[in-house]
């Protein structure tokens, strides 16, 4: 998952959540390290999943819910906006 992508749908997407400033903080700390440097038609629900037990194994269950909503976004978001060549479909469907 590229910086463009994810810098982009931050700017478009995050300022209306509730805690909008959470999601950078989470991106770099649980998102980045594990899909950053792949590309995002690389990324497989087992990547995701591997990221989401990492989460959870450091006790943080709701992060790893929260984490996996927004990681759906940016791939929605992706997908929505044409933005991210080689990727057709959501690895990660609802």
């Amino acid at each position: 998952m590229r910086d463009e992508k994810h810098n982009r749908w931050t700017k478009v997407k995050v300022p209306r959540w509730k805690y909008p400033e959470l999601v950078p903080v989470k991106i770099e700390k649980d998102i980045r390290p594990s899909l950053g440097a792949m590309p995002v038609g690389d990324v497989k629900p087992r990547h995701v999943q591997d990221m989401l037990n990492a989460i959870v194994d450091r006790g943080a269950p709701t992060t790893a819910n929260d984490v996996l909503r927004w990681t759906r976004n940016i791939f929605d978001y992706g997908i929505n906006q044409e933005k991210s060549p080689g990727l057709i479909r959501n690895p990660l469907p609802r």
